[in-house]
């Protein structure tokens, strides 16, 4: 064996003597033919070939997860319980519209059940926004705008919130600090 075919690409190279292989780049994973076999075969099963091989490096990771490792700690355990809170909260309203055509039929609800559920909606998006910024807190993100959204949409935000990564931080630095002037 003095010659041999190498696959690069779909196509063959050569033919290529072994002595000149140094100038060519072929993988232990390589496909190779030279006349005493059969078939192609791996570089790797030609004893001849060994001292030329090259090790084939890992794929490249891509960019997206290795930012997504880099700024978010992967470790932060998510609040379940907001999740499940925010998914019930997006099911309540609807709930609440088929019971109230089912019970006033063609009648008006009254005024008293209307300031009722007005004034349960606010306590709700009250204590929303407090569990949001709380959140928002631990996973070092804007507290002021994830209580924005809490006011205005609370049960989506009480959802996308959860299933939210913690950003990480520099070492010593805290995002969430409070500057009291006296």
């Amino acid at each position: 064996m003095e010659e041999i075919y190498y696959e690069k690409n779909g196509n063959h190279i050569g033919p290529i003597k072994i002595k000149d292989l140094t100038n060519h780049t072929i993988y232990y994973e390589t496909l190779v033919w030279h006349e005493e076999i059969k078939d192609w075969t791996k570089a790797k099963n030609i004893v001849e070939l060994t001292p030329y091989l090259k090790v084939m490096p890992p794929p490249v990771p891509s960019l997206k997860k290795l930012n997504k490792e880099n700024n978010f700690d992967l470790s932060y355990n998510k609040d379940k319980n907001a999740l499940f809170t925010g998914i019930i909260l997006l099911i309540i309203p609807g709930l609440l519209t088929i019971a109230n055509k089912v019970i006033f039929e063609n009648q008006n609800p009254s005024q008293v059940l209307t300031s009722i559920l007005f004034i349960t909606s606010i306590l709700i998006r009250i204590f929303v926004r407090l569990w949001v910024v709380s959140i928002a807190r631990e996973q070092n993100r804007n507290t002021t705008k994830w209580g924005y959204y809490a006011l205005a949409i609370p049960s989506i935000t009480l959802i996308v919130i959860a299933l939210a990564n913690k950003i990480k931080t520099k070492e010593g630095t805290n995002l969430n600090v409070k500057i009291i002037y006296v």
